[in-house]
């Protein structure tokens, strides 16, 4: 999911969120996680390696 925010002075950033597809503890209570990248970077950086990437390992709980 992809969401757009707008700061006070006027930048607009987008936001995704990586939803929890474990199958195995699918109500598993997890706590939001904010990942920034760094300045030359973009968001594949934490989504590149497909399940072992970090993005989607905290979405599990891993």
């Amino acid at each position: 999911m992809e969401y757009k925010v707008q700061t006070n002075d006027g930048y607009i950033l987008t936001m995704f969120r990586i939803p929890n597809d474990n199958v195995n503890n699918p109500k598993a209570k997890h706590h939001p996680v904010y990942l920034q990248h760094g300045l030359v970077a973009t968001c594949a950086t934490f989504l590149g390696l497909g399940k072992n990437s970090l993005g989607k390992k905290l979405s599990i709980g891993i």
